[in-house]
């Protein structure tokens, strides 16, 4: 990923090593992973979008059961080597969230785990989710909201601990920036898209040391529980799209087209030669190991714009 604005300089999120970054947090991610579990169990999963696996944490989950899988990332690098620890298996697309390349109605359910609160357009991302998905199809969405029960402790722990901090803005946890939305500001915004509300977790306990020891199932029974509460950071959603699942999906070689032209590229996803060029438009597509990149130009002259997320100042 190539640098983006941040009050104190740019952040290059292409260089991030999350094995490090989640170092020690392995309840956190048995707990999400158990919310997908959740949420997906009983419903179409056929074919499952993911936006922003990064790393792969919930990827693995993903692909375990065999669906019909497809990654989009604006990182290329972190892409290419999620398609090579899974020796190829599913389909990953660098691509702008904000303009999907992916034809309407493909998908039977979609997945957004942290990377709502990072979308510089997210009415524009929602409705695109909104797009892709088949009439009937669901979304699994997670953010955080502004200030909670759990951000609020994190200010008073580290007030005590750092007391010359008490006259400057209290120093909260990563889970909370400023301007993030409220929840009745979130839940307006999906509605706006057209989804439809059907459940709530609320989580993040297991972030805090005291509470590390309790399993991860205790923790995603307590997000069901807390969840229309909005006590705790970290809220996972599941939406749905009105109507009825179609009985048949297209084929998944059919869905990719070109994000300028919106031509279709039929096989473009399973291709791994970089010499291609879309029919409808004549733009050169590159494909990288295996990984099509997708992303729109960027209007200063570089090879993509920059991605449509930024980070927020602590």
């Amino acid at each position: 990923m190539s640098a983006v604005d941040h009050p104190e300089g740019p952040v290059d999120f292409g260089g991030l090593d999350f094995d490090q970054l989640w170092k020690g947090r392995e309840k956190t991610t048995a707990v999400e992973r158990g919310i997908v579990v959740e949420s997906i169990a009983g419903r179409d999963a056929r074919r499952v979008l993911e936006v922003g696996p990064g790393g792969g944490r919930i990827a693995s989950v993903l692909l375990a059961a065999g669906r019909e899988y497809v990654g989009v990332d604006v990182t290329l690098p972190f892409l290419v080597r999620l398609r090579a620890r899974w020796g190829g298996a599913g389909m990953w697309l660098a691509a702008d969230l904000a303009r999907l390349p992916l034809e309407s109605g493909t998908f039977s359910g979609a997945v957004l785990i942290r990377v709502y609160n990072f979308l510089t357009e997210p009415a524009e991302s929602l409705r695109e989710l909104f797009r892709v998905l088949a009439p009937g199809g669901w979304l699994l969405i997670s953010y955080f909201s502004e200030r909670t029960v759990a951000t609020a402790w994190d200010d008073l722990r580290r007030r005590i601990s750092s007391p010359e901090r008490s006259e400057t803005k209290p120093t909260v946890s990563p889970a909370y920036r400023p301007g993030l939305p409220s929840r009745a500001r979130f839940r307006a915004s999906i509605e706006a898209a057209g989804f439809l509300w059907e459940r709530e977790y609320s989580v993040g306990l297991e972030d805090f040391r005291p509470f590390r020891g309790m399993p991860a199932k205790m923790f995603v029974s307590l997000g069901r529980t807390f969840g229309p509460t909005g006590v705790l950071p970290h809220h996972f959603v599941v939406l749905r799209k009105p109507g009825a699942t179609p009985v048949e999906l297209p084929p998944i070689d059919q869905i990719v087209v070109c994000p300028d032209c919106r031509f279709p590229l039929t096989g473009l996803g399973m291709r791994t030669d970089s010499n291609v060029r879309c029919s409808g438009c004549g733009r050169q597509l590159t494909v990288v190991d295996g990984v099509p990149d997708l992303r729109p130009p960027d209007p200063a002259g570089g090879q993509h714009r920059k991605e449509p997320i930024r980070v927020r100042a602590p």
